[in-house]
């Protein structure tokens, strides 16, 4: 389907949940590096360690952004972890 109706970048796009543009907005800046961390595509974790200013609690807050949806079970562990954390009062949920 990818294949038939999706060419070139566009597809690597859909497969990463994120267009050029906001990719270049979050990492446009970061260095050679940086950027060979960032489009690892076969680790699933990321360590942010950096100085005062440097974007650690920006990266953090559009992160969510750019990753696929939840499944069911992702949802569910999710919930469960708020939940423990006193997170799910109503007032939580919204901020």
């Amino acid at each position: 389907f990818l294949d038939k109706y999706f060419k070139g970048d566009r597809q690597k796009e859909i497969v990463r949940n994120i267009t050029g543009e906001k990719y270049n907005r979050l990492f446009g800046g970061l260095s050679p590096l940086q950027r060979q961390i960032i489009d690892d595509d076969r680790s699933k974790y990321i360590v942010v360690a950096a100085g005062p200013g440097s974007g650690k609690t920006m990266l953090a807050k559009r992160m969510p952004s750019i990753l696929p949806p939840l499944s069911l079970e992702e949802a569910l562990e999710t919930t469960q972890i708020h939940s423990v954390a006193g997170k799910m009062r109503q007032q939580d949920l919204w901020n």
